[in-house]
């Protein structure tokens, strides 16, 4: 009889707010205070912890959460109210209705003995309405002791399923905490309040913020590596995979890594590989564009990088950058005399010709085609021992100290070669073609040309292998005879039919 004693106090101490004064203070909140949220659909505890109380007898509190992001799914008593063996009672109340959640058989029997009725089920209606309302409110009794209990521990524990993941508040309103004296006379504890919070954790590699991790979110991450892209404090911490401070392909490579699955790479230094990265000398005139290609000497352990290449702005202007096939690849030409360029393939590099770059030429000059930054990556994003070798452009244009008649090609040749030669100063340019008696068969008026080297094929000579008649020479040696104002040069050739 005692139980139901109490039980019927409680019912009236629960309703009596703020009636008598209170006892020394204590602390309900949320705990944790910050809870990271868990992927849609997934489940989430909150714990409502009382903190250093003395003469706990009951409670009551009310939740708030944000339905839009949270679902009530369940409540259970928490340990603290019985935890010296006490039968406790609690309870949700849905508008006028009370949902028993922790009932012992005895008081249950007392219910169905005195014709109450004793709700224990949590409904999806009634379930529906406490997320409609966005607030469970919650209280709780001991029965089994005329003591009151001291100390810290958890009062329920509710269980809700995220709707969706965004931060949100978990706000403890009407609470009120009693204790009991032994004629039955209720006091009021006094009470502090810790509401907690939703948070959305961090994913790293999550640059976009799209709660995954992909390639897009490793393509931002070039994109910042080459400056095409003034990361945010928060994108800056994502993509930062090794933590090291600095955005590279080596985190781009790493957040691929993650996005298919693979662990994370060792923490060696360097790989113990040497690769070298090479542009060639290249030659053009104003007016034509010109392709330099970078090349890698050595792509079995290659997979990601960034490289920065300068050049002479006033000679050239960067228009275009190609990567090998299969990687990302994040280039950056706006800014002049500079071209900035990264790439990534977790699964290696397959081309030893890494890019592809395309200047116009502005005018006939020199310009250098120098590596300002080369950082090469394994597929584990261990840096590779790397060095960069300068190519170099020169215009065609450009007079040479001397001129020349330069070795044709190919050689020896069917049915058509190129002869390529140079001129110090501009002239009247012809070549004329001697059989091994010293007859002349053809005769190629090149006409005005200014100063400069000719030599690739749309620039050089062409002989196309026939006579002035229009007839297939036979196979043999044949002499070239180049003529350029006052200079004049010989040199020997073979046709092989």
């Amino acid at each position: 009889m005692r139980k139901m004693k109490e039980y019927a106090f409680f019912l009236v101490f629960i309703c009596m707010a703020g009636l008598a004064p209170g006892v020394q203070a204590t602390t309900v909140m949320v705990d944790p205070a910050a809870l990271d949220s868990p992927e849609k659909g997934e489940t989430l505890v909150v714990n409502v912890k009382i903190q250093d109380v003395t003469g706990l007898f009951g409670y009551q509190f009310h939740l708030g959460f944000d339905n839009a992001a949270l679902k009530f799914s369940s409540i259970e008593a928490g340990e603290f109210l019985g935890k010296d063996g006490t039968d406790t009672l609690a309870f949700l109340k849905v508008n006028e209705q009370q949902v028993y959640f922790d009932v012992p058989p005895d008081v249950l029997a007392f219910f169905e003995s005195s014709g109450q009725a004793a709700e224990t089920e949590i409904t999806p209606d009634l379930a529906a309405e406490m997320n409609s309302a966005g607030m469970l409110m919650v209280a709780g009794i001991r029965l089994g002791s005329a003591t009151n209990v001291n100390g810290t521990g958890v009062l329920a524990a509710i269980t809700f399923e995220v709707l969706e993941v965004r931060e949100s508040a978990l706000m403890l309103e009407n609470v009120e905490l009693g204790t009991s004296l032994p004629d039955l006379e209720a006091q009021f504890i006094a009470t502090d309040v810790e509401d907690g919070a939703i948070v959305v954790p961090e994913i790293k590699g999550d640059v976009n913020g799209d709660r995954e991790v992909g390639a897009d979110d490793a393509l931002l991450a070039l994109r910042i590596v080459v400056g095409l892209m003034i990361p945010t404090e928060h994108q800056k911490l994502m993509a930062d995979m090794n933590d090291d401070g600095e955005i590279g392909a080596d985190d781009a490579l790493m957040i691929l890594r993650k996005a298919v699955g693979l662990a994370a790479p060792g923490v060696d230094a360097v790989a113990n590989t040497n690769i070298g990265v090479t542009m060639p000398e290249v030659h053009g005139v104003a007016g034509e564009n010109i392709t330099v290609p970078v090349k890698v000497d050595n792509i079995d352990v290659l997979a990601g990088g960034n490289i920065s290449i300068y050049y002479d702005q006033t000679v050239l202007r960067a228009v275009d950058v190609s990567l090998t096939p299969g990687a990302l690849l994040a280039s950056n030409l706006s800014d002049p005399g500079v071209v900035r360029v990264a790439f990534a393939n977790v699964n290696g590099v397959i081309d030893k010709t890494l890019a592809r770059i395309r200047f116009d030429i502005l005018v006939d000059d020199i310009s250098p085609l120098a590596f300002r930054t080369v950082n090469l990556y394994t597929s584990g994003a261990l840096p590779l021992i790397s060095r960069g070798i300068d190519g170099k452009f020169s215009s065609w244009a450009i007079p040479p100290e001397s001129s020349a008649l330069l070795q044709n090609f190919p050689n020896p040749f069917n049915p058509d070669t190129w002869i390529p030669y140079q001129l110090s100063a501009e002239s009247d340019v012809s070549i004329t073609i001697y059989n091994a008696v010293g007859k002349a068969i053809r005769r190629l008026d090149l006409g005005y040309r200014s100063a400069g080297i000719y030599r690739t094929q749309n620039r050089a000579a062409h002989w196309d292998g026939r006579n002035e008649a229009g007839e297939l020479a036979v196979s043999g040696v044949y002499f070239v005879l180049l003529k350029a104002g006052d200079y004049q040069k010989i040199r020997r050739i073979a046709l092989i039919r």
